[in-house]
């Protein structure tokens, strides 16, 4: 094997390398039951940082399956920071394209994921405590064909 050809294979293999390095700081997911996801199950957690960040973001990863039965999810958020309220809405995650119904996001064997990030920056000093609250709140009461959300806080 020639120089160039192995300067280009450990050329891409340094630019995969980056590709992949994750900034994820926390994360936790939570496995919906098959029975459906009702309004009044809350999905709670919190978190104590190592780190200090800035500019932080908080991503949501919404899957669920084919039979889903809407073109987005209704979502109700609560963010504090050592008790402070930093983020509290009612929000939609588009999960399919308006005009066709085509998922958007990627499918995982057989089963379809979305990333979304909310609308906030969030700044955390090292040891501080970052609480979350997430609820369904769509027109079912019991939201059937969510199987699994995770909540990721990532530094920029």
């Amino acid at each position: 094997m020639g120089r160039t050809n192995l300067g280009v294979i450990l050329g891409g293999l340094l630019i995969l390398m980056s590709c992949t390095r994750s900034n994820v700081l926390e994360h936790q997911s939570f496995t919906l039951p098959e029975s459906g996801w009702e309004r009044s199950h809350k999905l709670k957690g919190s978190w104590t940082t190592d780190k200090t960040t800035t500019d932080g973001s908080v991503v949501l990863r919404i899957t669920h399956t084919p039979e889903f039965g809407y073109q987005n999810i209704y979502l109700t958020g609560m963010l504090n920071r050592d008790s402070e309220q930093v983020f509290s809405d009612t929000f939609s995650i588009q999960l399919a394209r308006p005009n066709n119904g085509q998922w958007l996001g990627q499918s995982v064997g057989d089963l379809i994921q979305v990333i979304d990030t909310l609308p906030c920056n969030l700044s955390l000093n090292q040891n501080e405590t970052f609480q979350f609250e997430i609820s369904q709140h769509s027109r079912q009461a019991n939201l059937e064909g969510i199987a699994e959300v995770t909540i990721q806080l990532v530094s920029p």
